[in-house]
């Protein structure tokens, strides 16, 4: 009887925590959506009105984002500062894949990260502007959805993580 019920509980705990992982996922995705429209402010503001060049910038934006988000731009600057002859475009392209999997952003939002890179770089000051208008509009945008599947989910992942085990539970035991 002892043992049952020590199987029980594991059961349920584990499922509990598989339910857990699965509702966090949702939370970091719309932490770290905020957490690139704060680096993207950043880097706004080193390129467009410190007037940085883009290694440079990003290397500060890089120094100043939050840990998942840094990688992106710690990468772009150390790619960029080897000189190797990439274009900033291809230079952009590498640190999103090569950080994204680390991320929990969906493929929408790798998309609109990859879309911004088209444009970086290669516009006058004006435009730039504009890119980084657009960007903002499509990051709160993503934000309002991430906020919105995370009001729905968090609580049904977590939910059914506990459910799920104290089925098992009954059928098994």
């Amino acid at each position: 009887m002892f043992a049952k019920t020590i199987f029980s509980i594991i059961i349920i705990l584990s499922t509990a925590t598989i339910g857990y992982v699965f509702a966090y996922g949702y939370v970091q995705r719309l932490h770290q959506l905020k957490n690139l429209y704060l680096s993207f402010q950043l880097l706004e503001t080193e390129i467009i009105y410190a007037s940085n060049p883009l290694p440079i910038a990003m290397k500060k934006v890089g120094e100043r984002s939050h840990k998942t988000i840094r990688k992106i731009f710690t990468d772009v600057y150390d790619i960029l500062h080897s000189k190797m002859g990439y274009s900033i475009e291809e230079v952009w392209n590498t640190a999103i894949n090569n950080h994204f999997k680390q991320t929990s952003l969906n493929m929408e939002d790798k998309e609109i990260l990859l879309d911004f890179g088209k444009s970086l770089g290669f516009a006058d000051k004006e435009n730039q502007i504009k890119n980084f208008k657009l960007i903002y509009l499509q990051l709160e945008k993503q934000q309002q959805i991430a906020e919105g599947l995370r009001m729905k989910n968090e609580k049904m992942c977590k939910s059914l993580g506990i459910l799920v085990g104290i089925g098992i539970v009954i059928v098994f035991i």
